[in-house]
């Protein structure tokens, strides 16, 4: 089975991508393990609530993910480390827009705003990720990014459980899975049913497997975060210390914006 999103919305017949992503989850709590492996990840809103007696009813994907944790135990999140999200250019004309008060247009003061925001956002939703998963919240950090000139990190996305896979270019954020309001990415998922094809679903299991095997845990994450900020003390208009002296800066630029 394969859900699709176009210009024009979806555009595969039977299911969208929010409604696979919907089954999944739904099926995922009669699951031994669900693995969700995405490079970009947010607490989204799904289009409509998402229920499932007696474990959760909610809009938000994190309190899905909540009840799975109650209901199956091994629950891994695999994502990028936020520094991935950080961009240079923006935070240093953050500095000379807010040093400049009244002389730049609203329009490039309302889209810095709108960037640091979803910089914000990335950074909670982690966060918050990470008081539910603990030690389950897994990262790449690209350490071994440098070769042949290029920096890899995580790209695939991947969603599994003990019933079938999930496979395509939808990340696990609103863009990437919701379906309403006409403005989600194009996106494609295929899924792969264990009992339908085995050999396609172990593939995708072990690689599964291997990816996480390779990641590592949030303090590594927040240390490599923090460091490469202090790299640039002239970067951010006050020291930080961790993570959360990160998300009080942007969210004091965003105000003074």
């Amino acid at each position: 089975m394969i859900a699709c999103r176009g210009k024009g919305g979806v555009i595969t017949e039977g299911c969208s991508i929010e409604d696979l992503i919907r089954c999944f989850l739904h099926d995922s709590f009669d699951s031994k393990f669900v693995y969700i492996i995405s490079p970009w990840i947010t607490n989204f809103e799904f289009s409509k609530p998402f229920v499932h007696y007696p474990w959760v009813s909610s809009f938000r994907v994190l309190d899905v993910i909540r009840a799975l944790i109650d209901k199956v135990g091994e629950v891994k999140v695999l994502t990028r480390c936020f520094d991935d999200a950080v961009r240079f250019d923006l935070l240093d004309l953050v500095s000379k827009v807010v040093n400049q008060s009244g002389n730049v247009d609203e329009y490039v003061r309302g889209f810095i705003k709108s960037q640091l925001q979803d910089l914000l956002d990335g950074i909670n939703a982690v966060l918050a990720l990470r008081d539910a998963l603990h030690d389950f919240l897994l990262f790449d950090l690209g350490v071994n990014e440098l070769r042949d000139g290029l920096r890899r990190r995580l790209h695939t996305k991947l969603y599994i459980n003990d019933k079938y896979a999930l496979l395509g270019s939808a990340n696990f954020t609103n863009s990437g899975v919701v379906d309403s309001f006409g403005w989600g990415n194009w996106e494609c998922l295929m899924l792969i049913r264990r009992d339908r094809d085995e050999n396609t679903y172990s593939g995708l299991l072990h690689v599964a497997e291997d990816y996480l095997k390779s990641a590592r845990g949030f303090d590594d994450c927040r240390k490599r975060f923090v460091s490469i900020l202090r790299r640039f003390p002239n970067l951010l208009p006050w020291p930080i210390s961790d993570v959360e002296d990160v998300v009080d800066v942007l969210e004091k630029l965003i105000e003074e914006l």
